[in-house]
């Protein structure tokens, strides 16, 4: 390569050159780590603290739901047995306790889709007890009727009180607030890591070093991510806590550690790949 073989003179005037490159290289490579940095720590918040999914396993999985579906199955048995319809009408195609959970997590996913629950009590419970009781004849006394309707909507009453939980109901507006007020933060720190890799390559002698260089943005990068993260985790106060009224905090807490830690995990593996991919290149290429 032309480069290596300089002429005495030139020598000193090189020297001077590489090492104001070597000062601009690692400027890069800290602005890189930074844009970085940032763009694992907006990710962290939009999909582990405000994931919705890690939200309502959190929800479904808390003991306040193991409460309420054992009293609602106590109301319910004693109900059928006080209108002498037997159990298995409404088991009958899966599981009382799986489809409660499965609507459980579906309204709080979708918090504003009012009606949802109410057709689904009527679908699974009304429709089946009122078909036995047309079959075999038996007509429910205005009392029992009374009944029956109390019981279905102090079920829907129940479920709906728990979902619009105030934590939760503030948690979705912070969630919504914080998508819209870190749109710009995320395109800045985007544009800016693109620039750095893009300058770290304009300015080498040698491609192989800006590489090298974005390798180790990488890696620094997502050290720092992953500390910040493992920070907000320990830090019980931090603003990845779940809402106070849910009785399942700390498996909310360490869904949101985990997901958000796949960022810097991606980060300090592509910085790898890039060090093992510039250390063969130089291998190979000065083979060749």
């Amino acid at each position: 390569m032309p480069q290596e073989h300089h002429h005495h003179h030139h020598h000193h005037h090189t020297k001077d050159k590489n090492k104001k490159r070597h000062v601009v290289d690692w400027l890069l490579v800290l602005v890189l780590a930074a844009g970085l940095f940032t763009m694992a720590a907006v990710f962290y918040f939009r999909y582990a603290v405000y994931s919705q999914n890690v939200m309502s396993e959190a929800v479904a999985s808390s003991e306040y739901y193991e409460e309420q579906y054992s009293k609602f199955e106590q109301e319910l048995g004693l109900f059928l047995s006080a209108i002498s319809v037997p159990e298995d009408v409404i088991n009958e195609d899966q599981g009382l306790r799986e489809w409660y959970y499965f609507e459980l997590r579906k309204k709080t996913l979708t918090e504003d889709r009012a009606g949802f629950f109410e057709e689904s009590i009527h679908e699974k419970i009304e429709e089946p007890v009122r078909q036995y009781l047309t079959e075999n004849q038996i007509t429910l006394s205005e009392e029992a009727e009374l009944g029956f309707e109390n019981m279905l909507s102090s079920l829907e009453k129940n479920l709906a009180m728990e979902i619009d939980h105030p934590d939760i109901r503030s948690w979705n507006e912070e969630r919504t607030q914080f998508f819209s007020e870190s749109e710009l933060i995320l395109q800045l720190s985007a544009l800016a890591a693109v620039c750095a890799i893009l300058l770290l390559f304009f300015i080498q002698h040698y491609l192989y070093r800006g590489v090298h260089y974005t390798g180790i943005g990488f890696i620094i990068g997502g050290l720092l991510s992953a500390a910040y993260i493992l920070t907000q985790y320990l830090l019980p106060s931090g603003e990845g806590a779940a809402p106070a009224g849910l009785g399942s905090i700390s498996i909310f807490r360490q869904s949101v550690l985990f997901q958000g830690m796949l960022i810097p995990a991606a980060m300090l593996g592509a910085g790898i790949l890039l060090l093992i991919a510039e250390r063969l290149w130089r291998q190979y290429g000065k083979k060749s």
